[in-house]
Order: C-alpha cells, then structure tokens, then sequence
C-alpha cells in the first residue's frame, strides 16, 4: 500500500508534490513510520466522480430565477468570462458544442469516461453551459472507471495552481467533482490553494452523509456544492451539513456526451459546475469574495427537506437585461421534438431510463 506524507526537512524524496504555502506531500511504497522528518501518515485511497443517475433537464431557468418558472426562458451568461480547471476524468474537447473553448491541459489517469464532458458541458457548452464564454482546462486525474488515488488528485491540483501562475493569476476557479474517504493533506492542499488566490468550488458529495466526513468536501474554506431537484427540494443522496456552502440543481441535468451526443445525469457532480459557470459570471478579485458573492447573492429560504445545519441557500446568477430569445430553453424545445433515438445510450440500463421520462 502506497502512503503519503507531508515532509517536515525535505531531502532527496521521490513523488513529492508542491502546493503554495505548505511543505511538501510525498509518496512512498513502503515508509518508516518512526522517521521523525514527517509529522503525519495517510493511506493513498480512491476518489470517485459524484454522478448517481440518468434523469430529465432543466437548470439553466432555476438559477437565474427567485420564482421557479417566471420566465420560462433561459438567458445567455456572456459578459464576463475567465478559466476553469475541471479537476475529473478524460473531457472529450472535440465536442461541437464546446465551440473550441475547452483545451487538455495535464493528464495523471489514463482511460476515457463521459463524466468530465458532462461537467465541463455545464461550465461552457453553447447548448448548456452557463457561462458561454468561458475557458475549460481538463485535468484528468481518474481513469476510464471513474477513479483516480489521493496522489491523482493532488497532482493535478498542484499542476494546475501552476500552470494558473504561470499564465499571470488570470480570473479562474478549480471546479472538482470528485470526493472520497476524509484527507487532512487533499482538505490542506485545496486550501493552500485557496489563500494563495486560486479559487476551489468542490461537490458535497452523493452519500447522504455529513459533508465534512469527506474530502475535498470537508474543508471549511472553499465553496462546497449540494443538489436540489426541480421542486427545490434538497436531493436525497446530497451529503449535507455545515461544510456545505450552497445547493445548485443536480437532479436530472442534461448536459454533454462524449462523440457528440447528449445525456442526463443527477449528482452533486453536476451542481458543481453549475456554480463553476456562475462564478465566472461574476466579478470577483478573490475567493473569499467570489464565496461572499455567491452566498450574498443566492436565494434563501426556498429549499424543502433540508438535513440539519445545511444552508438554506440556491446559487442564483441575475439574468442579462435582454433575453437573447422569448422561447423556451433549447433543451427542452429539442426534449419535446426530437425522439430519444437521435441520444443513443451508450447501455441498456440508460436507455430503459431515457424511454420513461
């Protein structure tokens, strides 16, 4: 079993990973737990992609609406823009309606899996996107199954903190729909991030569990993402509780597909990058401003079925003055009028779902 630990004197270390601000976090395949040059120990273990289900679409109306279904339309974000780093698995960046937004930065896993196109579909997609003139970096760090270890995750976090450095500290948040077992290193790292002016919006995570039992969801400073349904009632796998920061629509969200096509997905994985997509939609010099922005800003007190100490809180973006159409959103003029056939599943499973909506 692979370990890791953060070094108190750095020596001559193989797989140490740099964050701004902290020491060193170093791999090894078989430590001396009595060495007194590391002040803690963690198992490398497994995170996972925070997608649960197949199910219908509507998100883009909710967040730039206090009252559910007042306009009926969705507006377009493109005024202000700025740089995502998606922190999750392979993003297929020739998808169309990406319209060339959405480059590979860094890869630490190997394997395709359609989860990162569906998130990334939800930060800057034409179709549904919320912020359709943003930039998307994929770093991957899970393979083909959706997985990737606390070493995956820590180097891209790193890689991207630099890479973001190295382009001049332009405006731009990490966006990880990603959790797993409890980190004090992952919940240090991500932080480190966050003080040094690189933003961190993470999801809650899909277990109906407290939210600060996991990683990177249980730390405290960085914005934490919970799901709601289109009735505004909290999501019932959503892990909840006082580290999450606000709830986004993450029950039955359509959004990208690898090889062109589309899909519906439900999870805290989606909620995520729809707050991502707001949060480039949004002036902000900092995180602590972009997170008072997001909490200032949001709907309160509209949210039913709330576990205890859960913020009762739905992101919200003000629409542009002018819709750019009086229609209803594309996706549900195209839900209406096009056959399922024209999505091909890519299992049976997906396609018994999509045949009952």
């Amino acid at each position: 079993m692979k370990y890791l630990a953060q070094a108190i004197t750095f020596g001559s270390w193989m797989k140490c990973i740099h964050f701004p601000h902290i020491l060193p976090i170093c791999e090894f395949d078989e430590p001396d737990f009595n060495d007194a040059s590391f002040r803690s120990w963690e198992e490398v273990q497994q995170y996972h992609t925070m997608d649960c289900q197949f199910a219908q679409g509507w998100h883009l109306e909710r967040i730039q609406e206090r009252t559910p279904n007042y306009y009926q339309k969705a507006a377009v974000q493109i005024k202000k823009s700025g740089l995502a780093y998606v922190i999750d698995t392979w993003v297929d960046i020739d998808h169309p309606d990406f319209e060339g937004r959405v480059y590979r930065g860094q890869a630490f896993a190997q394997g395709q899996n359609a989860h990162g196109t569906h998130v990334a579909g939800l930060i800057t997609s034409r179709t549904f996107g919320v912020q359709k003139n943003a930039t998307v970096c994929s770093v991957q760090v899970m393979d083909g199954s959706g997985i990737g270890s606390t070493t995956n995750v820590l180097q891209g976090l790193s890689w991207a903190y630099y890479d973001w450095v190295a382009k001049g500290k332009p405006k731009a948040v990490v966006s990880m729909s990603l959790g797993g077992g409890s980190s004090a290193l992952l919940n240090q790292a991500v932080e480190s991030l966050w003080y040094a002016g690189l933003a961190v919006i993470a999801a809650a995570g899909n277990s109906n569990v407290d939210a600060c039992l996991s990683s990177p969801s249980g730390s405290k400073q960085i914005i934490v993402v919970g799901a709601t349904d289109k009735n505004d009632s909290f999501a019932n796998f959503s892990n909840h509780g006082s580290c999450v920061t606000l709830n986004a629509p993450g029950v039955g969200i359509l959004s990208l597909y690898p090889n062109k096509l589309w899909a519906y997905m439900s999870g805290t994985s989606m909620a995520t990058p729809i707050v991502t997509g707001i949060a480039l939609s949004l002036p902000f010099t900092s995180p602590f401003e972009l997170k008072n922005i997001l909490i200032a800003s949001g709907t309160k007190q509209v949210l039913s079925n709330l576990p205890d100490q859960t913020n009762n809180l739905l992101a919200f973006v003000m629409p542009p003055e002018i819709c750019p159409t009086q229609q209803s959103p594309t996706f549900l003029v195209q839900r209406s009028t096009l056959p399922h056939k024209t999505y091909p599943a890519r299992d049976e499973s997906m396609a018994s779902l999509l045949q009952q909506l």
